[in-house]
């Protein structure tokens, strides 16, 4: 059997799940730096270990928008690859939980309604003890492109 390893994490009261293999580490929300004319959903810069790491808000970036409360947030640090070039970016998600195993094989699709995200951000959905716990797609979520445009490249498009 072929089994994955998922660490469970919150959006305020949501729970979801990324694939342990991508993170990098999971640091205390800290000090981070306001960069102007930036997506809602990117939060700023932090410095981690003397790198300077962009950081997002996980509820903005799936349009959950809830307000997370800051005393147990936790920032991911998950690394990306674009054109050849590594980064890490940071996720900030209310609190993390547990990590659990499941067989690839097990996975359901995630479905087409009912979801309060875009489905293009959930990848699949595991069943553990009577529970479904969608898994992002740190793919989509952490698209460079999308994530690189600014408020005012956005600006510029609608003019067009």
């Amino acid at each position: 059997m072929n089994k994955v390893q998922y660490l469970t994490l919150y959006i305020g009261k949501e729970v979801f799940a990324i694939e342990v293999l991508r993170i990098k580490e999971i640091i205390p929300n800290d000090y981070i730096t306001f960069v102007p004319l930036m997506q809602p959903y990117i939060k700023g810069i932090m410095n981690v270990r003397g790198d300077v790491v962009p950081i997002l808000d996980l509820s903005k970036r799936v349009e959950l928008d809830i307000d997370i409360s800051e005393d147990r947030q936790s920032i991911i640090i998950v690394p990306v690859t674009y054109d050849d070039v590594k980064t890490d970016i940071g996720i900030i998600v209310s609190m993390v939980n547990k990590v659990f195993e499941h067989n690839i094989d097990e996975l359901e699709l995630s479905p087409t309604f009912g979801s309060k995200i875009k489905k293009e951000f959930i990848k699949q959905i595991a069943k553990i003890d009577d529970e479904f716990i969608p898994i992002l797609d740190l793919d989509k979520i952490l698209d460079i492109k999308d994530l690189s445009k600014t408020m005012q490249d956005i600006g510029d498009n609608d003019e067009v």
